[in-house]
């Protein structure tokens, strides 16, 4: 059910956003599994337990903050930038969340029911 979430909004994104984009908004699914871990698992996230998720999570922000935002001609305000966000990228992160979750809830039957 998530995985199929996840290649729907894909490609009812694709309509709308270039692949590139779709591609790498995906890629929040690094945000999406540790937060479904602290709120479903109640998995200790903290800095000190936990740096590399807090690393690969401000990562994933500062990508996608500089593809979504970021105008290397200079030509756009930051403000027409944040308003040419669409419809488009909104779905592409839910296939973040589709994908997301069916990754969480796999680990969690694998090591629920091993072998």
């Amino acid at each position: 059910c998530f995985t199929a979430t996840g290649y729907i909004t894909q490609s009812l994104a694709l309509v709308g956003t270039s692949p590139a984009k779709v591609a790498f908004l995906g890629a929040a699914t690094v945000l999406v599994c540790p937060a479904l871990e602290f709120f479903v698992s109640k998995r200790d996230l903290s800095l000190n337990e936990r740096p590399q998720t807090w690393l690969a999570a401000a990562l994933c922000l500062a990508g996608v903050g500089i593809l979504e935002i970021y105008d290397p001609s200079g030509k756009m305000s930051l403000m027409d930038q944040i308003h040419q966000i669409g419809f488009g990228d909104l779905l592409a992160l839910m296939q973040a969340v589709g994908f997301g979750t069916s990754f969480f809830l796999t680990e969690k039957m694998m090591t629920e029911i091993p072998g």
